[in-house]
């Protein structure tokens, strides 16, 4: 076979596999067990995640320190994260995913008694 070909069936395997992966993806079944499995997680296995994402964060930062991870880029991230236009387009963004349908197709009501709900449930928490 000549590389092309190779290559060509490489590819055609790839885009198979991320189509199945993807129908499978999107049922109840595998949300459920993924659920599941976050929720049963050992301390241990928290703590190996969380020095996982550290040490992937730091090799990533020392190749390219230009990225994105600026402490302005940060600023300004932790800045819109904290107002209510920011929380608000992130619950509209998780419910339209959520439901399977475009952001912008949802009704403003829906996103605003989403948020509503979410600031209950954070008050809530946070009164303890």
């Amino acid at each position: 076979m000549t590389p092309e070909q190779i290559e060509r069936r490489r590819k055609n395997k790839l885009e198979a596999s991320s189509r199945k992966y993807a129908r499978v993806k999107d049922t109840p079944e595998f949300k459920a067990k993924c659920k599941l499995a976050r929720e049963n997680l050992t301390e241990e296995q928290r703590a190996q995640k969380i020095e996982v994402r550290q040490k992937w964060f730091a090799k990533t930062l020392a190749e390219n320190p230009e990225k994105i991870y600026t402490p302005k880029y940060r600023i300004t991230r932790a800045k819109w994260c904290k107002t209510d236009k920011g929380r608000r387009m992130s619950c509209k963004g998780k419910l339209a995913a959520r439901l399977g349908v475009s952001a912008k197709d949802l009704p403003d009501e829906l996103v605003e008694a989403k948020f509503a709900q979410l600031k209950v449930r954070r008050l809530i928490r946070d009164l303890g």
